[in-house]
């Protein structure tokens, strides 16, 4: 019995550790990535972010991102700008590796038609 229950733990084991090898397998596509975080999404599970343009994969828009495993974006504050690793497959993407970038950073957003958010919160006026 024993010997079954280990077998089955194994073969599980290598099925799922197998299916994360090909996600970031020879066959992926890594860019490298800036943009502003917008805020998360999906209960943590994903990331909306304002980012520059992909040179030659798309142009520059807010979109969701799913997070890879064991990526958070807890430590991040809204509107912060960010670069990540994009990485895609024939069938699935996600990012990971994502990092603060300084504040005096400067993105650009060539073609958007959309417009970026703020990266600080705008002052109220004084009330008379």
């Amino acid at each position: 019995m024993r010997m079954k229950v280990f077998f089955i733990f194994m073969s599980l084991l290598w099925c799922a550790l197998s299916s994360c090898q090909s996600e970031t397998s020879d066959s992926a596509t890594h860019y490298v990535v800036r943009g502003v975080y917008v805020g998360p999404q999906f209960n943590g599970e994903a990331a909306v972010i304002h980012h520059e343009a992909i040179p030659g994969f798309m142009e520059a828009m807010q979109m969701t991102f799913r997070l890879a495993p064991l990526e958070t974006v807890n430590d991040l504050p809204t509107g912060a700008k960010i670069s990540f690793e994009l990485i895609v497959t024939e069938s699935n993407s996600f990012i990971q590796n994502l990092h603060p970038l300084p504040d005096s950073t400067r993105l650009t957003f060539e073609n958007d038609q959309t417009t970026p958010p703020p990266t600080t919160t705008p002052s109220r006026a004084p009330v008379d």
